[in-house]
């Protein structure tokens, strides 16, 4: 009998992807990643675990070696930066994504913090609860430039959003999707260009090495000062210090930030901002979205389990693929 551990809170939330694995005859545990549990914790579960459905804590290559019968890390999400894809992959593991599956969710939260950032929504209704009637004056969305860095499913989802707007969409991607842009009035420039011109600037690529501050303080300087940025990819992406002094300085206008470094954060100066809006790394936590990203992890375990490959869509260390061609 396959052993599922799920640690990730998105699946833990969800009661019709374990079901269907324990339909086929597998012994699922099901406990939310906390501090408590740890990475000790974590390790003794993966111990006995053919299969590993994690949230953001990390699954480092310790724990895989140590994880005997692992035979696949599936995701829950987008994100896999906090596992050791190349721990995992030397040992044959599968890990696994679920892109698409939240596309939608994150999309609307996108447009949720940029229409609560420029229009000051928070602070409007903090001043409701405390029985104060004060209307803070704010900017437009509609009909301003956006600046979309990265147009996989997430970012084109947006570009959609952005034309019911009537918004200037532009878009940088070092991969372009020309049949894309043509059809819904997107103009592809260079990072550059897009951070000069754009009202909004919207992050949607995944975290790496390479773009690690992404968005430091030579990309602010480039940037006008009534200008937004909304993170609701990875907090890597953003050097936090470099924005802080800008939002303070009246350097950029505001941002709208989903992702933070070191999640989960407390004693947050940036959130304590009159022009910030934070949330708490939510954008993927629609109910309709879990159920998706869930039902496709669960997906992917029971292929594996059962002999075969999972997706290839849904693969990320490809090369298990192609040894297997």
């Amino acid at each position: 009998m396959p052993r599922v551990v799920a640690t990730s809170r998105s699946f833990v939330r969800t009661q019709g992807p374990a079901d269907f694995l324990r339909a086929k005859g597998y012994d699922v545990h099901s406990e939310a990643y906390s501090a408590a549990m740890g990475s000790e914790g974590l390790q003794r579960l993966m111990a006995s675990a053919d299969a590993l459905l994690p949230g953001a804590e990390p699954v480092t290559a310790a724990m895989i070696a140590a994880a005997l019968h692992l035979k696949i890390i599936a995701r829950v999400g987008v994100g896999y930066d906090a596992v050791d894809l190349e721990a995992a992959t030397k040992r044959g593991i599968w890990v696994t994504n679920t892109p698409g599956a939240n596309k939608e969710a994150v999309a609307d939260l996108t447009f949720g913090l940029m229409l609560s950032v420029a229009r000051r929504i928070p602070k409007a209704h903090q001043a409701m609860r405390d029985d104060r009637w004060e209307a803070p004056l704010g900017v437009w969305v509609y009909s301003k430039t956006i600046g979309i860095v990265g147009t996989g499913n997430i970012g084109k989802a947006v570009a959609r959003r952005a034309r019911g707007f009537d918004m200037r969409v532009l878009a940088y991607d070092v991969v372009r999707d020309d049949g894309f842009a043509a059809q819904h009035g997107v103009a592809y420039v260079s990072l550059e260009e897009l951070f000069r011109e754009s009202d909004f600037i919207t992050l949607h690529v995944p975290y790496s090495s390479e773009n690690h501050h992404l968005i430091d303080e030579r990309a602010i300087d480039l940037m006008k000062s009534s200008a937004f940025v909304v993170n609701a990819a990875r907090g890597g992406l953003i050097d936090e210090a470099a924005l802080y002094r800008a939002l303070t300085s009246g350097r950029l206008a505001g941002a709208a930030l989903d992702c933070h470094e070191n999640e989960p954060r407390r004693d947050y100066d940036l959130a304590r901002l009159e022009n910030v809006v934070a949330t708490p790394h939510m954008a993927g936590q629609a109910a309709e979205s879990i159920e998706l990203s869930s039902l496709h992890a669960a997906e992917c375990i029971a292929a594996v389990c059962e002999g075969g490959a999972p997706p290839a869509d849904r693969v990320v260390n490809r090369e298990l693929l192609a040894a297997r061609a």
